[in-house]
């Protein structure tokens, strides 16, 4: 539940915070805990934009009592000792994003969580942050427009800690979950309580679309109706073309590739690039997810040097019986298993770090039918999660869109000037 007033007044703090949210994890695959997930999710109406009356006794019958179950397997074949693996790869990318923008200001960064609250040491900063997100990002500052992002100023960098004191934190990075623990709300609310005042919140998903990004900002909306203290707030639309990433995706790829040799395209191997399907009465509506989606897929297809005959691109995890974007993935892999392809590696864009749509629905589930049907090898190639190249392409896109809020943290402090 989203967390009503919070009383500190961080207005003039020059602290920063950054919060990433996911889609959300329940708290452990046993079927209570993922009844309770579910209901949360699913009662979203834009998740399922059927009128409450109607969809409600369906949510509570059909969707708790059978769709549960098998849901609940299916996260309890794919689950780590340490947890739910979304919940893991988000805590592990925001540490690692933490330790990237502490190099960036030169001064403490601090990751704020249930299992952190410790700062990433201070490092030299570096020179020039553009090289972080690829060449050729124009200069736009923090707004951005679809799918795309501004240059950092390399004069932005700071030089020094300033505003904050000594050893003090000089931005907060933070995750949450959509739906699920921690929640956006007891997050947000408890950033505003140690005194940050400034926050920018990143929905983790690259493409925009009214069924992910959108939830997000009516979660953050829903808390400052809340809040007598509203603090100061950006967030990040999408980053569908953002060089950074596109460069980082491509590395993920090779990174595969050395390990396991490159697919023998000539010979009739293939590259898949898998997103999550949304229906297509959203899109009818104006979503521009399949757009922004192609858009990635064309860049990375230019990156590669592969035409979309050697990389195909698709949709996944299709729910209920709409019509949902095509091709569908696991349609695709089962074709390419009867044509005989004796290879097929398949990448993930869309999700941030891995979870249940990419271990579970891609690494068993598309295997075992791409195999069934007389495909030889799939290969799953990990999403970005902490990979190093995605987390300088991370840190160079939220150093951007907290530009002017970070000029605090570069100047002396003016009471110190004047003796006051």
């Amino acid at each position: 539940m989203l967390s009503d007033a919070v009383e500190a007044d961080s207005s003039d703090s020059p602290t920063v915070g950054v919060v990433l949210v996911n889609l959300g994890t329940p708290d452990e695959p046993a079927l209570p805990a993922v009844r309770r997930y579910l209901r949360e999710f699913l009662s979203d109406r834009r998740i399922v934009n059927l009128p409450p009356l109607f969809w409600k006794p369906i949510l509570e019958t059909h969707i708790m009592y059978g769709h549960a179950r098998l849901s609940a397997a299916k996260y309890a074949s794919v689950w780590y000792e340490s947890g739910s693996p979304l919940l893991v790869h988000t805590r592990e990318q925001a540490a690692a994003l933490a330790a990237r923008l502490s190099e960036l200001a030169g001064c403490p960064v601090e990751l704020s969580g249930a299992e952190s609250g410790s700062a990433a040491p201070a490092a030299a900063p570096l020179g020039n942050i553009n090289s972080l997100s690829g060449a050729g990002s124009p200069a736009d500052g923090p707004a951005a427009g679809p799918g795309q992002t501004g240059a950092a100023d390399p004069s932005a960098v700071p030089s020094r800690p300033g505003g904050a004191a000594a050893g003090q934190p000089a931005l907060t990075v933070a995750y949450a979950m959509r739906y699920g623990n921690p929640s956006l709300g007891s997050v947000l609310a408890g950033l505003q309580a140690a005194g940050i005042g400034k926050l920018l919140i990143v929905p983790m998903y690259p493409q925009y679309s009214t069924t992910t990004t959108a939830t997000v900002i009516d979660a953050l909306s829903s808390y400052l109706g809340r809040a007598q203290n509203h603090p100061e707030t950006r967030w990040i639309r999408s980053w569908a073309a953002d060089p950074g990433y596109i460069e980082a995706l491509a590395q993920r790829i090779e990174a595969s590739w050395a390990e396991r040799g490159r697919p023998d395209f000539a010979r009739g191997d293939k590259l898949l690039l898998s997103f999550h399907g949304i229906p297509v009465s959203v899109t009818a509506g104006g979503d521009p997810y399949p757009k922004e989606c192609e858009t990635t897929a064309d860049l990375l297809r230019e990156r590669l040097g592969l035409g979309p005959e050697h990389c195909l691109m698709t949709y996944q995890s299709k729910f209920g019986h709409g019509e949902w974007l095509t091709p569908a993935t696991i349609e695709t892999v089962g074709k390419l298993g009867e044509l005989g392809v004796a290879r097929l590696d398949v990448c993930c864009p869309g999700f941030a770090v891995d979870c249940l749509e990419t271990l579970e629905e891609i690494g068993l589930l598309n295997r075992d039918e791409f195999e069934r049907r007389g495909g030889g090898q799939l290969v799953r190639i990990p999403c970005l999660n902490d990979f190093g190249p995605w987390i300088d392409a991370l840190a160079a896109l939220v150093w951007r869109h907290v530009a002017g809020w970070t000029d605090a943290l570069t100047q002396p402090d003016p009471r110190r000037r004047t003796g006051l």
